[in-house]
C-alpha cells in the first residue's frame, strides 16, 4: 500500500484494517513523504508534536501500531531530489524540525484563533 503521507496514523490504521478484513495476508506500506515529527506552523493544521504518529515512535513502534508487515518513508534527501527547485527554495520544517521562522511560543490552531480574535476586539474597541 502507498500513502501520500501519514500524520496522526488514524487514517492509515483505519484503511490497514480494511484491508485486512477484506483478506490481506500481508501488508507493507511505503509513504511518499518523510515522516511527519513536527508541528506546521505556517498553514497547514498538524496537531502538536505528541499527536503526530512519527514523533515519538520508532520505526518498529509505527509498524506495530499501524499493524502492517513493513514501513518505510522517503527519506527527505530522496523527496528534495525529485523536486524542480534546489532544496533551499522548500520549506521542510514537518519533517526536519528546522523552520525558517523561529517559533517562540507554542502555536497550535487554537492559539491562532484565540489571537486573531483578540484582534478583532481591539479593532472594535
Amino acid at each position: 500500500m502507498v500513502d501520500d503521507s501519514v500524520v496522526r496514523g488514524t487514517t492509515t490504521k483505519g484503511k490497514i484494517r480494511s484491508l485486512r478484513q477484506a483478506g490481506s495476508k500481508q501488508i507493507h506500506l511505503r509513504v511518499a513523504c518523510p515522516p511527519v515529527k513536527n508541528p506546521c506552523f505556517y498553514g497547514v493544521h498538524f496537531p502538536i508534536r505528541e499527536e503526530l504518529l512519527a514523533s515519538q515512535r520508532t520505526l518498529e513502534e509505527i509498524r506495530d501500531y499501524l499493524e502492517v508487515d513493513s514501513v518505510e518513508y522517503i527519506s527527505l534527501e530522496g523527496m528534495l531530489r525529485c523536486a524542480s527547485l534546489p532544496a533551499d527554495h522548500y520549506c521542510t520544517a514537518c519533517w526536519s524540525g528546522k523552520y525558517r521562522i523561529p517559533v517562540s511560543m507554542v502555536v497550535n490552531k487554537f492559539s491562532m484563533e484565540r489571537h486573531q480574535m483578540q484582534l478583532f476586539d481591539e479593532i472594535e474597541s
